[in-house]
Formats: C-alpha cells, sequence, structure tokens
C-alpha cells in the first residue's frame, strides 16, 4: 500500500473515477445480460464490449495505484483486445489464401509478441508474467526461457493441422 492519504481532494476524486468506471462497466455487463445488445449488429456488440473493457480498465487504475501496482496493468485487457483485432486481418488473409489455420496464426503471432517482450523487457510482457520467473533464473536466464518457449510454439503452430 501506499502512503497516500485516502480522503482528500485526490483520495475523492480517484474514489470517485473507481465508482464511475467499475459502476458503467457493471451497468453495461447487466445490459448485455438482460439482452438488450442482442438485436444489435456484431460491430456495435463489438464496440459496446470494447467500451464496456475500457470504462472497467478507467475505473481499476485509482485501486492498483492504491495497492501499490503499475497502473499500466489495467489497460492490459483493452491491449489484447486491440491485439487480437490487429492480428485478425492477417490470419484471415492467411487462411482465405494458403489455407493456414487461424489458430497458427495466432500462436505464432503470441509467440513473435512474447519474443518481443522478452527481448525489449517490455512494461506489458515483462512486469505481469515474469515476475516470479526473473526473481528466480534471473533477467537474462528468463529471456532465454521466454524466447525458447516462443520458438516452440513457432514449431507447435507450424505442425498443427487444422483438424
Amino acid at each position: 500500500m501506499t502512503n497516500e492519504p485516502v480522503f482528500g481532494t485526490q483520495g475523492v476524486l480517484r474514489l470517485l473515477r473507481s465508482i464511475v468506471g467499475l459502476g458503467g462497466a457493471a451497468i453495461m455487463a447487466h445490459a448485455v445480460d438482460k439482452g438488450i445488445t442482442s438485436a444489435w449488429s456484431s460491430w456495435l456488440q463489438g464496440a459496446w464490449f470494447l467500451a464496456m473493457i475500457g470504462l472497467g480498465s478507467f475505473g481499476l487504475g485509482p485501486v492498483f495505484r492504491y495497492f501499490g501496482y503499475d497502473r499500466r496493468l489495467v489497460w492490459l485487457p483493452l491491449l489484447y483486445c486491440v491485439w487480437l483485432a490487429l492480428v485478425f486481418p492477417i490470419a484471415w488473409q492467411l487462411h482465405l489464401r494458403l489455407s493456414i489455420p487461424y489458430l497458427s496464426t495466432y500462436i505464432i503471432a503470441f509467440a513473435l509478441t512474447m519474443s518481443y517482450g522478452a527481448w525489449r523487457k517490455t512494461w506489458w510482457w515483462w512486469k505481469v508474467p515474469d515476475e516470479w520467473v526473473s526473481a528466480v533464473f534471473g533477467d537474462r536466464v528468463a529471456q532465454v526461457l521466454y524466447i525458447a518457449f516462443a520458438l516452440f510454439l513457432i514449431v507447435v503452430a507450424i505442425m498443427y493441422d487444422g483438424e
């Protein structure tokens, strides 16, 4: 925990931000459960989903800050959704033109992303899964382990036949 006062001007604003963000995401999720979005087009449903994820991330920021975590981590679900949206057109074209399974493309894209994150020690990769791995093995060995696992995933994706 941080040593910041909970109730002060900044504390009240952070609490308000959490209530608005998490409450708004909960209301949006409740609307989905009630079927309000069921008649919408898939694009509108996708936009609703991304807005719900973004609003929840916005509300979790002060909570993460209060407990001493890196606040950027709350944006990872939205970052993952954007990553999936960027890989999809590539996977679609590879499947359409070369009959490469979607899953193989996603596995290879994940392996390349993981390799890049381990090599450059980016915050979105190094801070989340690697905290205990680098503590046990050291940074250099953790990097080698992640890159070796990425190569293994690439081999698995190439061997996957889609059935």
